[in-house]
Protein backbone atom coordinates (compact mmCIF):
# COMPACT_ATOMS: atom_id res chain seq x y z
CA UNK A 1 0.00 0.00 0.00
CA UNK A 2 1.56 3.48 -0.79
CA UNK A 3 -0.05 6.94 0.24
CA UNK A 4 0.28 9.70 -1.60
CA UNK A 5 -1.56 13.07 -0.70
CA UNK A 6 -3.00 11.22 1.95
CA UNK A 7 -4.70 8.82 -0.71
CA UNK A 8 -4.17 5.26 0.19
CA UNK A 9 -2.70 3.02 -3.56
CA UNK A 10 -3.19 -0.15 -3.72
CA UNK A 11 -1.94 -1.96 -6.72
CA UNK A 12 -5.33 -2.48 -8.08
CA UNK A 13 -5.34 1.13 -7.80
CA UNK A 14 -2.45 1.98 -9.88
CA UNK A 15 -3.64 -0.97 -12.36
CA UNK A 16 -6.24 0.74 -13.39
CA UNK A 17 -4.67 4.20 -12.96
CA UNK A 18 -2.52 2.78 -15.88
CA UNK A 19 -5.33 1.25 -18.10
CA UNK A 20 -6.80 4.41 -17.92
CA UNK A 21 -4.35 6.35 -18.83
CA UNK A 22 -3.46 4.12 -21.63
CA UNK A 23 -7.06 4.51 -22.83
CA UNK A 24 -6.76 7.93 -23.17
CA UNK A 25 -3.44 8.09 -24.71
CA UNK A 26 -4.87 5.90 -27.13
CA UNK A 27 -7.69 8.20 -27.78
CA UNK A 28 -5.47 11.12 -28.39
CA UNK A 29 -3.45 8.98 -31.13
CA UNK A 30 -6.63 8.41 -32.70
CA UNK A 31 -7.86 12.01 -32.48
CA UNK A 32 -5.18 13.10 -34.65
CA UNK A 33 -4.12 9.73 -36.74
CA UNK A 34 -6.71 9.38 -39.92
CA UNK A 35 -7.46 5.50 -40.77
CA UNK A 36 -4.70 5.60 -43.83
CA UNK A 37 -1.71 7.05 -42.09
CA UNK A 38 1.59 5.24 -40.96
CA UNK A 39 0.84 1.85 -42.78
CA UNK A 40 1.20 1.37 -46.25
CA UNK A 41 -1.03 -1.80 -47.24
CA UNK A 42 -4.32 0.47 -46.39
CA UNK A 43 -5.76 2.25 -49.67
CA UNK A 44 -4.35 0.83 -52.45
CA UNK A 45 -6.16 -1.74 -54.70
CA UNK A 46 -7.54 -4.55 -52.82
CA UNK A 47 -5.98 -3.24 -49.39
CA UNK A 48 -8.04 -3.76 -46.20
CA UNK A 49 -9.85 -0.87 -46.32
CA UNK A 50 -11.52 -2.02 -49.54
CA UNK A 51 -11.68 -5.58 -47.95
CA UNK A 52 -13.77 -3.81 -44.65
CA UNK A 53 -15.89 -1.79 -47.12
CA UNK A 54 -16.44 -4.76 -49.35
CA UNK A 55 -17.90 -7.41 -46.27
CA UNK A 56 -19.60 -4.15 -45.27
CA UNK A 57 -21.23 -3.99 -48.72
CA UNK A 58 -22.18 -7.36 -49.84
CA UNK A 59 -22.77 -9.10 -46.30
CA UNK A 60 -20.58 -11.92 -46.94
CA UNK A 61 -16.69 -12.99 -47.69
CA UNK A 62 -15.23 -11.78 -51.09
CA UNK A 63 -14.95 -14.20 -54.02
CA UNK A 64 -11.50 -13.02 -54.83
CA UNK A 65 -8.03 -13.85 -53.01
CA UNK A 66 -5.95 -10.96 -54.62
CA UNK A 67 -4.22 -8.41 -52.47
CA UNK A 68 -4.65 -7.95 -48.71
CA UNK A 69 -7.89 -10.73 -49.48
CA UNK A 70 -5.93 -13.36 -48.83
CA UNK A 71 -6.24 -12.95 -45.13
CA UNK A 72 -8.92 -14.90 -42.89
CA UNK A 73 -12.23 -13.10 -42.48
CA UNK A 74 -12.74 -12.63 -38.62
CA UNK A 75 -11.08 -8.86 -38.26
CA UNK A 76 -13.16 -7.47 -41.92
CA UNK A 77 -16.52 -8.89 -40.57
CA UNK A 78 -16.05 -7.16 -36.88
CA UNK A 79 -14.81 -4.23 -38.78
CA UNK A 80 -17.33 -4.28 -41.65
CA UNK A 81 -20.21 -4.73 -39.00
CA UNK A 82 -19.25 -1.44 -37.49
CA UNK A 83 -18.51 0.28 -40.79
CA UNK A 84 -21.90 -0.89 -42.42
CA UNK A 85 -23.60 0.43 -38.57
CA UNK A 86 -22.05 3.49 -39.31
CA UNK A 87 -23.03 4.37 -42.66
CA UNK A 88 -26.32 3.17 -42.17
CA UNK A 89 -26.39 6.24 -39.92
CA UNK A 90 -25.48 8.44 -42.86
CA UNK A 91 -21.82 8.66 -42.26
CA UNK A 92 -19.39 9.56 -45.09
CA UNK A 93 -16.69 6.55 -46.09
CA UNK A 94 -13.95 8.71 -44.49
CA UNK A 95 -16.13 9.12 -40.80
CA UNK A 96 -17.41 5.16 -41.23
CA UNK A 97 -13.72 4.28 -41.51
CA UNK A 98 -12.97 6.44 -38.11
CA UNK A 99 -15.33 4.49 -36.05
CA UNK A 100 -13.83 1.72 -37.52
CA UNK A 101 -10.45 2.95 -35.72
CA UNK A 102 -12.65 3.66 -33.18
CA UNK A 103 -13.43 -0.11 -32.81
CA UNK A 104 -9.70 -0.57 -32.56
CA UNK A 105 -8.79 1.61 -29.58
CA UNK A 106 -11.84 -0.48 -28.54
CA UNK A 107 -10.00 -3.72 -29.15
CA UNK A 108 -6.62 -2.38 -28.12
CA UNK A 109 -8.25 -1.82 -24.65
CA UNK A 110 -9.65 -5.10 -24.42
CA UNK A 111 -6.10 -6.29 -24.75
CA UNK A 112 -4.78 -4.09 -21.96
CA UNK A 113 -7.30 -5.16 -19.81
CA UNK A 114 -7.08 -9.09 -20.42
CA UNK A 115 -3.27 -8.71 -20.20
CA UNK A 116 -3.89 -7.41 -16.42
CA UNK A 117 -6.48 -10.92 -16.19
CA UNK A 118 -4.36 -13.29 -17.63
CA UNK A 119 -1.48 -11.90 -15.03
CA UNK A 120 -3.41 -12.01 -12.20
CA UNK A 121 -5.42 -15.13 -13.29
CA UNK A 122 -1.91 -16.82 -11.99
CA UNK A 123 -0.71 -17.89 -8.73
CA UNK A 124 1.92 -15.42 -8.70
CA UNK A 125 2.95 -11.80 -7.06
CA UNK A 126 1.33 -9.14 -7.46
CA UNK A 127 4.36 -6.95 -8.62
CA UNK A 128 4.52 -8.79 -11.83
CA UNK A 129 1.14 -8.14 -12.55
CA UNK A 130 0.96 -4.34 -11.74
CA UNK A 131 4.36 -3.88 -13.83
CA UNK A 132 3.41 -6.48 -16.70
CA UNK A 133 0.27 -4.44 -17.09
CA UNK A 134 2.20 -0.63 -17.11
CA UNK A 135 5.02 -2.33 -19.74
CA UNK A 136 1.88 -3.48 -21.97
CA UNK A 137 -0.25 -0.56 -21.74
CA UNK A 138 2.13 1.66 -22.89
CA UNK A 139 4.55 -0.14 -25.02
CA UNK A 140 4.42 2.23 -28.49
CA UNK A 141 3.64 -0.61 -30.87
CA UNK A 142 0.08 -1.40 -28.86
CA UNK A 143 -0.53 2.48 -29.25
CA UNK A 144 0.35 2.83 -32.67
CA UNK A 145 -1.71 -0.24 -34.08
CA UNK A 146 -4.86 0.76 -31.52
CA UNK A 147 -5.53 2.77 -34.58
CA UNK A 148 -5.05 1.13 -38.02
CA UNK A 149 -7.78 -0.72 -39.31
CA UNK A 150 -5.77 -4.08 -40.63
CA UNK A 151 -6.02 -7.08 -38.97
CA UNK A 152 -2.69 -6.80 -36.58
CA UNK A 153 -4.25 -4.93 -33.79
CA UNK A 154 -7.13 -7.75 -33.91
CA UNK A 155 -5.12 -10.38 -33.90
CA UNK A 156 -3.16 -9.39 -31.07
CA UNK A 157 -5.99 -9.19 -29.29
CA UNK A 158 -7.10 -12.96 -29.85
CA UNK A 159 -3.47 -13.83 -28.83
CA UNK A 160 -4.24 -12.24 -25.47
CA UNK A 161 -7.46 -13.50 -25.27
CA UNK A 162 -5.79 -17.33 -26.50
CA UNK A 163 -3.22 -16.93 -23.22
CA UNK A 164 -5.43 -15.95 -21.33
CA UNK A 165 -7.69 -18.93 -21.81
CA UNK A 166 -4.78 -20.93 -21.79
CA UNK A 167 -3.74 -19.94 -18.02
CA UNK A 168 -7.21 -20.10 -17.05
CA UNK A 169 -7.05 -23.86 -17.92
CA UNK A 170 -4.16 -24.42 -16.34
CA UNK A 171 -5.67 -23.21 -13.13
CA UNK A 172 -8.61 -24.94 -13.74
CA UNK A 173 -8.89 -27.76 -16.00
CA UNK A 174 -13.08 -27.69 -17.24
CA UNK A 175 -14.35 -28.12 -20.42
CA UNK A 176 -15.64 -24.80 -20.39
CA UNK A 177 -12.00 -23.70 -20.41
CA UNK A 178 -10.74 -25.77 -22.68
CA UNK A 179 -13.64 -24.81 -25.42
CA UNK A 180 -12.56 -21.18 -24.50
CA UNK A 181 -9.14 -21.46 -25.35
CA UNK A 182 -10.03 -23.31 -28.64
CA UNK A 183 -12.24 -20.89 -29.85
CA UNK A 184 -9.65 -18.25 -28.66
CA UNK A 185 -6.85 -19.78 -30.50
CA UNK A 186 -9.14 -20.01 -34.12
CA UNK A 187 -10.06 -16.67 -33.64
CA UNK A 188 -6.61 -15.50 -33.70
CA UNK A 189 -5.59 -17.59 -36.36
CA UNK A 190 -8.87 -16.62 -38.16
CA UNK A 191 -7.72 -12.98 -37.74
CA UNK A 192 -3.89 -13.45 -39.38
CA UNK A 193 -2.47 -16.61 -40.46
CA UNK A 194 0.45 -15.75 -38.64
CA UNK A 195 -1.29 -16.74 -35.36
CA UNK A 196 -0.95 -20.13 -35.54
CA UNK A 197 2.55 -19.74 -33.87
CA UNK A 198 0.68 -20.09 -30.79
CA UNK A 199 0.07 -23.51 -31.35
CA UNK A 200 3.84 -24.17 -29.65
CA UNK A 201 2.84 -22.99 -26.40
CA UNK A 202 -0.59 -24.03 -26.50
CA UNK A 203 0.64 -27.67 -27.15
CA UNK A 204 3.65 -27.36 -24.88
CA UNK A 205 1.71 -26.63 -22.39
CA UNK A 206 -0.85 -29.70 -22.65
CA UNK A 207 2.59 -32.13 -22.73
CA UNK A 208 3.52 -30.34 -19.62
CA UNK A 209 0.60 -30.92 -17.74
CA UNK A 210 0.02 -34.14 -19.12
CA UNK A 211 3.54 -35.16 -17.33
CA UNK A 212 2.90 -33.48 -15.03
CA UNK A 213 -0.26 -35.52 -13.93
CA UNK A 214 2.01 -38.79 -14.61
CA UNK A 215 4.54 -37.73 -12.67
CA UNK A 216 1.84 -36.71 -9.26
CA UNK A 217 -0.81 -39.90 -10.10
CA UNK A 218 0.58 -41.77 -12.18
CA UNK A 219 -1.90 -41.07 -15.09
CA UNK A 220 -1.09 -40.43 -18.61
CA UNK A 221 -3.91 -39.52 -20.26
CA UNK A 222 -6.40 -38.08 -18.16
CA UNK A 223 -6.94 -34.77 -19.80
CA UNK A 224 -6.80 -37.03 -23.25
CA UNK A 225 -11.02 -36.02 -23.92
CA UNK A 226 -10.40 -32.28 -23.40
CA UNK A 227 -7.31 -32.19 -25.89
CA UNK A 228 -9.57 -34.02 -28.65
CA UNK A 229 -12.65 -31.26 -27.47
CA UNK A 230 -9.93 -29.14 -28.62
CA UNK A 231 -8.94 -30.57 -31.66
CA UNK A 232 -12.47 -30.86 -32.65
CA UNK A 233 -13.39 -27.48 -32.49
CA UNK A 234 -9.96 -25.84 -33.01
CA UNK A 235 -8.38 -27.00 -36.07
CA UNK A 236 -11.08 -27.65 -38.41
CA UNK A 237 -12.08 -23.82 -37.39
CA UNK A 238 -8.24 -22.51 -37.62
CA UNK A 239 -7.69 -24.11 -40.54
CA UNK A 240 -11.58 -23.43 -42.54
CA UNK A 241 -10.13 -20.00 -44.17
CA UNK A 242 -6.88 -21.96 -45.60
CA UNK A 243 -8.88 -24.40 -47.22
CA UNK A 244 -11.74 -22.30 -48.79
CA UNK A 245 -8.79 -19.67 -50.43
CA UNK A 246 -6.97 -23.08 -51.45
CA UNK A 247 -10.49 -24.40 -53.38
CA UNK A 248 -11.34 -21.08 -54.26
CA UNK A 249 -7.87 -19.39 -55.27
CA UNK A 250 -5.42 -22.42 -55.15
CA UNK A 251 -3.45 -20.27 -52.48
CA UNK A 252 -1.25 -22.54 -50.26
CA UNK A 253 -0.91 -22.75 -47.02
CA UNK A 254 1.82 -20.46 -46.46
CA UNK A 255 0.69 -17.43 -49.17
CA UNK A 256 2.38 -14.65 -48.52
CA UNK A 257 1.42 -11.62 -51.15
CA UNK A 258 5.00 -9.62 -52.40
CA UNK A 259 5.53 -6.32 -52.15
CA UNK A 260 3.54 -4.35 -54.77
CA UNK A 261 0.70 -6.64 -55.49
CA UNK A 262 3.22 -9.70 -56.80
CA UNK A 263 2.66 -13.73 -56.65
CA UNK A 264 2.77 -15.12 -53.59
CA UNK A 265 5.81 -16.95 -52.24
CA UNK A 266 5.25 -20.00 -50.91
CA UNK A 267 3.22 -23.21 -51.68
CA UNK A 268 1.94 -26.20 -49.63
CA UNK A 269 4.66 -28.26 -50.10
CA UNK A 270 7.38 -29.50 -47.01
CA UNK A 271 10.31 -27.36 -48.31
CA UNK A 272 8.34 -24.32 -49.15
CA UNK A 273 6.76 -24.20 -45.09
CA UNK A 274 10.41 -25.16 -43.65
CA UNK A 275 12.80 -24.16 -46.33
CA UNK A 276 14.48 -21.22 -46.15
CA UNK A 277 17.21 -18.98 -48.21
CA UNK A 278 19.77 -17.78 -45.32
CA UNK A 279 21.56 -15.14 -47.79
CA UNK A 280 18.03 -13.49 -48.02
CA UNK A 281 18.24 -12.34 -44.13
CA UNK A 282 21.47 -10.85 -44.33
CA UNK A 283 20.05 -8.48 -47.27
CA UNK A 284 20.18 -5.03 -46.96
CA UNK A 285 17.02 -3.69 -48.29
CA UNK A 286 17.10 -0.38 -50.06
CA UNK A 287 14.80 1.42 -50.50
CA UNK A 288 13.90 1.20 -47.05
CA UNK A 289 11.80 3.45 -44.68
CA UNK A 290 13.70 2.96 -41.88
CA UNK A 291 17.04 3.53 -43.71
CA UNK A 292 19.80 0.39 -44.74
CA UNK A 293 19.18 -1.78 -41.83
CA UNK A 294 19.39 -5.32 -40.74
CA UNK A 295 16.60 -7.37 -39.71
CA UNK A 296 17.04 -7.26 -35.76
CA UNK A 297 17.97 -2.95 -35.93
CA UNK A 298 14.92 -2.35 -38.43
CA UNK A 299 12.62 -4.58 -35.74
CA UNK A 300 13.67 -2.80 -33.11
CA UNK A 301 13.01 0.50 -34.48
CA UNK A 302 9.44 -0.05 -35.67
CA UNK A 303 8.99 -0.99 -32.27
CA UNK A 304 9.09 2.24 -31.56
CA UNK A 305 8.17 4.13 -34.55
CA UNK A 306 6.03 2.17 -36.41
CA UNK A 307 6.96 1.85 -40.80
CA UNK A 308 7.12 5.53 -40.77
CA UNK A 309 10.01 6.47 -38.35
CA UNK A 310 10.46 10.08 -40.04
CA UNK A 311 7.40 11.60 -38.74
CA UNK A 312 9.26 10.66 -35.22
CA UNK A 313 11.74 13.39 -36.14
CA UNK A 314 9.69 16.61 -34.75
CA UNK A 315 11.52 15.99 -31.29
CA UNK A 316 14.57 14.51 -31.39
CA UNK A 317 15.52 14.19 -27.72
CA UNK A 318 12.72 12.73 -26.71
CA UNK A 319 12.94 9.58 -29.72
CA UNK A 320 16.68 9.30 -28.44
CA UNK A 321 15.41 8.61 -24.88
CA UNK A 322 13.00 6.18 -26.16
CA UNK A 323 15.21 3.98 -27.95
CA UNK A 324 17.52 4.51 -24.54
CA UNK A 325 14.96 2.80 -22.27
CA UNK A 326 13.96 0.75 -24.57
CA UNK A 327 17.52 -0.98 -24.71
CA UNK A 328 17.68 -1.18 -21.39
CA UNK A 329 13.76 -2.94 -21.07
CA UNK A 330 14.88 -5.30 -23.69
CA UNK A 331 17.95 -6.05 -21.74
CA UNK A 332 15.45 -6.57 -18.36
CA UNK A 333 13.12 -9.38 -20.50
CA UNK A 334 16.03 -11.16 -21.36
CA UNK A 335 17.12 -10.87 -17.56
CA UNK A 336 13.80 -11.56 -16.64
CA UNK A 337 13.88 -14.86 -18.43
CA UNK A 338 16.96 -16.28 -16.91
CA UNK A 339 15.63 -14.62 -13.25
CA UNK A 340 12.41 -16.14 -13.09
CA UNK A 341 11.78 -17.98 -9.66
CA UNK A 342 12.26 -21.84 -10.84
CA UNK A 343 8.96 -22.86 -9.38
CA UNK A 344 6.72 -19.66 -11.73
CA UNK A 345 8.76 -20.88 -14.81
CA UNK A 346 8.31 -24.05 -15.01
CA UNK A 347 4.78 -23.49 -13.94
CA UNK A 348 3.85 -20.58 -16.21
CA UNK A 349 7.43 -18.66 -17.99
CA UNK A 350 8.44 -21.66 -20.12
CA UNK A 351 5.02 -20.49 -22.00
CA UNK A 352 5.89 -17.40 -22.60
CA UNK A 353 9.69 -17.92 -23.25
CA UNK A 354 8.62 -20.32 -26.29
CA UNK A 355 6.07 -17.40 -27.27
CA UNK A 356 8.91 -15.33 -27.80
CA UNK A 357 11.54 -18.15 -29.68
CA UNK A 358 8.60 -19.51 -31.97
CA UNK A 359 7.84 -16.19 -33.09
CA UNK A 360 11.11 -14.91 -33.86
CA UNK A 361 12.07 -17.78 -36.06
CA UNK A 362 8.60 -17.46 -38.20
CA UNK A 363 9.50 -13.92 -38.23
CA UNK A 364 12.90 -14.41 -39.55
CA UNK A 365 11.83 -17.53 -41.73
CA UNK A 366 9.03 -14.74 -43.50
CA UNK A 367 12.57 -12.20 -43.78
CA UNK A 368 14.01 -14.59 -45.86
CA UNK A 369 11.17 -15.94 -47.67
CA UNK A 370 10.19 -12.07 -48.35
CA UNK A 371 13.40 -9.90 -48.48
CA UNK A 372 11.25 -6.76 -47.88
CA UNK A 373 11.20 -3.55 -45.96
CA UNK A 374 7.60 -4.54 -44.40
CA UNK A 375 8.28 -8.05 -43.83
CA UNK A 376 10.81 -6.90 -41.47
CA UNK A 377 8.33 -4.96 -39.34
CA UNK A 378 7.84 -5.56 -35.17
CA UNK A 379 4.02 -5.77 -35.78
CA UNK A 380 4.51 -9.42 -36.79
CA UNK A 381 6.57 -9.90 -33.88
CA UNK A 382 3.64 -8.11 -31.78
CA UNK A 383 2.97 -11.48 -29.90
CA UNK A 384 5.76 -11.27 -27.86
CA UNK A 385 4.95 -8.24 -25.88
CA UNK A 386 2.75 -10.69 -24.16
CA UNK A 387 5.85 -12.64 -23.03
CA UNK A 388 7.55 -9.22 -22.61
CA UNK A 389 5.41 -8.37 -19.78
CA UNK A 390 5.46 -11.27 -17.69
CA UNK A 391 9.11 -11.20 -18.03
CA UNK A 392 9.15 -7.40 -16.95
CA UNK A 393 7.01 -8.32 -14.60
CA UNK A 394 9.16 -11.10 -12.76
CA UNK A 395 12.14 -9.65 -12.75
CA UNK A 396 10.86 -6.14 -11.00
CA UNK A 397 8.91 -8.73 -8.73
CA UNK A 398 11.95 -11.07 -7.54
CA UNK A 399 14.05 -7.83 -7.28
CA UNK A 400 11.57 -6.17 -4.97
CA UNK A 401 10.85 -9.22 -2.88
CA UNK A 402 14.93 -9.80 -2.01
CA UNK A 403 15.64 -9.01 1.71
CA UNK A 404 19.51 -8.81 1.30
CA UNK A 405 21.59 -5.93 0.81
CA UNK A 406 21.50 -2.27 0.68
CA UNK A 407 22.71 -2.65 -3.68
CA UNK A 408 19.76 -4.57 -4.58
CA UNK A 409 17.54 -2.63 -2.91
CA UNK A 410 19.07 0.31 -5.12
CA UNK A 411 18.72 -2.56 -8.44
CA UNK A 412 14.83 -2.89 -8.13
CA UNK A 413 14.19 0.91 -7.31
CA UNK A 414 16.15 1.75 -10.79
CA UNK A 415 14.35 -1.15 -12.55
CA UNK A 416 10.69 0.04 -11.76
CA UNK A 417 12.38 3.84 -12.62
CA UNK A 418 13.82 2.57 -15.32
CA UNK A 419 10.09 1.05 -16.85
CA UNK A 420 8.26 4.21 -15.61
CA UNK A 421 10.43 6.64 -17.72
CA UNK A 422 10.10 3.86 -20.68
CA UNK A 423 6.52 4.64 -20.46
CA UNK A 424 6.63 8.21 -20.36
CA UNK A 425 8.99 8.77 -23.15
CA UNK A 426 6.94 6.28 -25.01
CA UNK A 427 3.97 8.78 -24.52
CA UNK A 428 5.80 11.23 -25.56
CA UNK A 429 7.17 9.91 -28.35
CA UNK A 430 3.49 8.72 -29.68
CA UNK A 431 1.73 12.63 -28.65
CA UNK A 432 4.98 14.46 -30.08
CA UNK A 433 2.85 13.20 -33.82
CA UNK A 434 0.25 15.70 -33.13
CA UNK A 435 2.81 18.33 -33.51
Amino acid sequence: MKKIFNYNFNYKTIIYISIILGIMLRLAYFYYTPYDTRHHDVTYPDGHMYYIQDVAGKITLPEKGDGQYYHPPVHYIISGAVYALAKSLKMSDYNALRSVQMLMVFISTLSMIFVYKMLNRMKIKKAVVLFGTIFFAFHPTNIMISSQINNDNTMLFFAVLTFYALISWIEDKSYKNIIFLAISFSFAVLSKKSAAVLAFPVGAAFIVEMLSDLQRNGVIFKYLKQYLVFGIIGVPLSVSHIVRNYIMFGQGFGYILRGGGNPAVLGNGIMDIIGFDAKNFFKILTPDPMGKSTYFEYAFKTSLFGEWGKDFSNIRWISALLIIFALMILVMVIIGIFASPKKQFFKYGYIFLINIVITIIFAIKMRMDMPAGYSQDFRYLSPILISGAFFIGSLISRLRSSRSDTVKKYVKNIAAGILILFCIASSLSILSLAL
